[in-house]
């Protein structure tokens, strides 16, 4: 028999966000550096979520928060890379070694 007793299992409230991710102020407008993604944003799905939503919601919105962050800071500096490129951390590996050495 399992003892089932309500918890606290999403957080339905949050900072207030844009397209962007970017944390809005009282009027609406974004403020400066300051982005949200997952739980932490609020406003995403009204008063209720689907079940199964909240993992999606960390990982759309934690890479455009991600990416307008990035263009923020770096301004134009930033490029688009395929995460292809990225393999392995961006790290070259010695293709004779054993996996377990990797």
């Amino acid at each position: 028999v399992a003892i089932i007793t309500p918890v606290i299992h999403y957080c339905m409230g949050g900072l207030e966000i844009d397209t962007d991710s970017a944390c809005v102020d009282a009027s609406g407008k974004a403020i400066p550096g300051l982005y949200a993604a997952g739980e932490v944003a609020g406003g995403v799905h009204g008063n209720n979520r689907l079940g199964g939503n909240s993992l999606l919601d960390c990982v759309v919105f934690g890479r455009v928060a991600g990416k307008a962050a990035a263009k923020y800071m770096l301004g134009d500096k930033t490029k688009s890379m395929d995460l292809k490129e990225l393999s392995g951390g961006g790290l070259a590996a010695d293709k004779e070694a054993p996996a377990s050495k990797l």
